[in-house]
């Protein structure tokens, strides 16, 4: 039966801390249980970048067909982007930036475009530089610019997110 990623994560974990706790000592037994954990990690892998892509299709699908299945096709993408950033976590969580699959030789853990995150709408000047006159939305566009030339806004900051490709 198939164990569930956290289990497979936490032994893999265990096993790491007990090389660093050896002192990076290790037996062939233990070499062992290390490749076959990541052999059902590359597999669990494979089983969600699948799950996710079945999703993701079916997602667009029934998005297309109207009001009544949209709901469904919505439910679908954010069960996918669940899944998605459930592998990701697990990936951070166990410090694995690579992680080639069968199915998905390419896995691996990659920055994100920085983003802005406003975190403070009242704290950002009322100038024209970052408020838009139709509606009183802050310009994140503009803040992304100005932050990454390393000027300093009051209520917003850069931050760097990642996500897993295949």
């Amino acid at each position: 039966m198939a164990r569930p990623l956290n289990e497979i994560v936490n032994d893999w974990l265990d096993r790491i801390y007990h090389v660093e706790e050896n002192e990076g000592v290790v037996d062939d037994d233990l070499l062992d249980e290390i490749d076959g954990l990541e052999l059902e990690l590359a597999e669990k892998s494979d089983a969600i970048i699948r799950i996710v892509e079945d999703m993701r299709a079916r997602g667009d699908m029934y998005t297309d067909r109207g009001n009544k299945v949209k709901a469904y096709g919505t439910s679908l993408k954010n069960a996918s982007n669940r899944l998605k950033e459930h592998l990701t976590g697990a990936m951070q969580r166990a410090k694995i930036q690579k992680l080639p699959t069968l199915d998905f030789p390419r896995l691996r853990l990659q920055k994100n475009p920085p983003s802005v995150e406003i975190y403070d709408n009242c704290a950002i000047a009322m100038s024209d530089d970052y408020w838009r006159e139709l509606d009183p939305v802050v310009d994140k566009k503009k803040i992304l610019e100005d932050l990454k030339a390393g000027k300093k806004i009051d209520g917003a900051r850069l931050r760097q997110t990642e996500s897993i490709r295949w």
